[in-house]
């Protein structure tokens, strides 16, 4: 009885933190949308020529720009990035059996 109540306790908050994450996820979109000059994260250069068509621009935000929802293991940002990485090392590893090199340029300079 103790076990079926703490599964259902389990339960219940694994899907609270995933409703938490939504909701971090999409203010972290509308904070990039309204801040396209900038920010803390990426600095403030924008304001520096930031003419009309610049502001109205609308951008994609790539997941590595998501530091906040990067800094949670279950995040939709975290798994989306772990699902190219796992793709990536895949073809990595489809290059090296065929007799290329296992790690591109790109690849060591990502490791530094």
């Amino acid at each position: 009885m103790i076990v079926d109540e703490y599964l259902q306790l389990r339960q219940q908050l694994e899907s609270d933190v995933q409703k938490i994450e939504k909701v971090i996820y999409s203010i972290e979109q509308t904070h990039y949308d309204l801040s396209q000059c900038g920010s803390v994260f990426k600095g403030f250069e924008g304001y520096l020529s930031s003419k009309d068509n610049i502001r109205k621009k609308s951008r994609n935000i790539r997941n590595e720009d998501r530091f906040i929802s990067l800094s949670s293991k279950t995040s939709q940002a975290s798994r989306e990035n772990e699902l190219a990485q796992e793709t990536s090392d895949a073809q990595a590893n489809q290059f090296a059996k065929k007799g290329y090199t296992s790690k591109t340029y790109v690849q060591k300079l990502q490791k530094r």
